[in-house]
């Protein structure tokens, strides 16, 4: 549940993060983090653990990405079932390592600025 968001985010925080497409960026199916990198993943995480969001971690990430270090930084990952370009991991490929398929459900997208291009396609399959 974001309900709580709204009141976190006020003032100069709300400002930054509206300009910073592709950073924390809400949507109808959850949140958009383009961090594509483990040190980028670890701020994410505890920025969103001070602000006690608790949400599921979806991943589509470059090949040319720690990968395998970002995926085992979350406990259960969930992977995107679709591979954005030629340059992604497959979902089987990830999968193969850890994790299992988006089912839909409210999540944090990251991995990849290139899910800012799926957003629509997102919530057309999210649950919520």
């Amino acid at each position: 549940n974001l309900s709580h968001v709204n009141e976190v985010f006020r003032g100069e925080v709300k400002e930054f993060l509206v300009r910073l497409p592709g950073r924390m960026e809400f949507f109808q199916c959850g949140i958009i983090d383009g961090a594509h990198n483990p040190e980028a993943l670890h701020l994410l995480l505890k920025t969103l653990e001070i602000l006690k969001i608790d949400l599921p971690v979806v991943f589509s990430v470059k090949r040319t990405k720690l990968w395998k270090e970002m995926l085992d930084m979350v406990e259960d990952p969930l992977i995107y079932p679709k591979q954005l370009s030629p340059s992604h991991i497959s979902p089987n490929e990830l999968l193969s390592y850890k994790g299992s398929l988006w089912g839909g459900e409210r999540a944090l997208f990251v991995g990849t600025f290139s899910l800012l291009h799926e957003k629509y396609s997102i919530d057309k399959y999210c649950n919520d």
